[in-house]
């Protein structure tokens, strides 16, 4: 029995490893609301199963269009404009625990933003917008801004977008996808990151139930399972006054949106955080094939030890 006994521990220590390398993890889901044009932002904690939304509080700046959490600080930001009727743009660092917002700056580009994400493996800040101090460009723009003062740098023109939505954001393998509503068509595109060009990946089809000119205005991929979710704008276009909002996930290889379900009015951006639950630790799905094999072979081997004790 004793020549077992160190194949056994040995196996046992590795289930252990692998139980303290697997924390289980959630991403947890964020939304800036507001309504009217001059409207104070408030933040909101969705729940992603159902799209509830419960209050966390005020952010102080109104009109806030676009935010994400950065990658490597894990900090909130959010573009936004002051709260002085100045109609400027600044971002701006949120406490997710109580929604008070904090500037950090103006991008200065003349840009009216309309979402961003933060790049997963080095955390550069990108943004969509119109930019109104070139003419040449045909819609959208793409930028980057920095997180430490708010200066912005175009990238180039998206050329290919539309107009209306203009949700952005990087997946888990850093792929850049721009969603837009373009001649009453949704367009999910893949964006070149070193020039900006937008080009068309997969139609968007929306459910039938949406029929008031549906577009997203925001979107952000689950950190834990890679799943598209949008922020969904269902009427008040340029024929419809009614205005529903709901929050949704898209199949990026068919363009299909599934509804989870109608969400806080005003709602404009989101965001997820990835959490981890360090003092709970999980077996992964090797960990848990590991802990089957170190049991069968610990049996195996007590019964192959025990047969050969007989036979002598």
């Amino acid at each position: 029995m004793e020549d077992v006994m160190p194949v056994f521990k040995l196996l046992t220590y590795s289930i252990l490893l692998m139980t303290f390398l697997s924390p289980s993890a959630y991403a947890q889901l964020y939304g800036s609301a507001y309504l009217g044009d001059e409207g104070l932002s408030t933040l909101y904690d969705i729940n992603p199963a159902t799209a509830e939304a419960t209050p966390i509080g005020p952010i102080g700046f109104e009109r806030c269009g676009a935010m994400d959490f950065d990658t490597q600080s894990q900090s909130l930001f959010a573009i936004c404009e002051r709260a002085d009727g100045s109609d400027i743009e600044v971002l701006v660092n949120i406490n997710p625990n109580t929604g008070a917002g904090t500037e950090v700056g103006p991008p200065n580009t003349c840009g009216e933003f309309t979402d961003m994400s933060f790049r997963n493996a080095d955390a550069v800040l990108f943004a969509s917008g119109f930019d109104s101090c070139d003419n040449s460009f045909s819609g959208y723009a793409l930028t980057t801004i920095s997180a430490l003062n708010g200066q912005g740098a175009i990238i180039g023109d998206m050329q290919n977008s539309g107009c209306c939505g203009g949700a952005l954001a990087f997946s888990l393998t850093d792929g850049l996808f721009f969603l837009d509503n373009r001649d009453f068509e949704n367009i999910l595109y893949r964006v070149n990151q070193s020039t900006g060009l937008a080009t068309p990946d997969v139609d968007v089809n929306f459910p039938p139930a949406l029929e008031l000119e549906p577009r997203a205005n925001a979107m952000a991929f689950n950190p834990v399972t890679g799943v598209l979710f949008v922020s969904i704008i269902n009427g008040g276009g340029r024929e419809n006054s009614v205005r529903e909002h709901f929050l949704g996930t898209v199949n990026t290889g068919s363009g299909d949106v599934t509804i989870i379900g109608p969400t806080v009015d005003g709602l404009d951006a989101i965001a997820f955080r990835k959490v981890l639950v360090n003092n709970v630790p999980t077996l992964s799905e090797m960990g848990l094939l590991l802990m089957a094999v170190v049991l069968l072979s610990g049996a195996l081997l007590v019964l192959a030890r025990r047969k050969k004790g007989a036979a002598v």
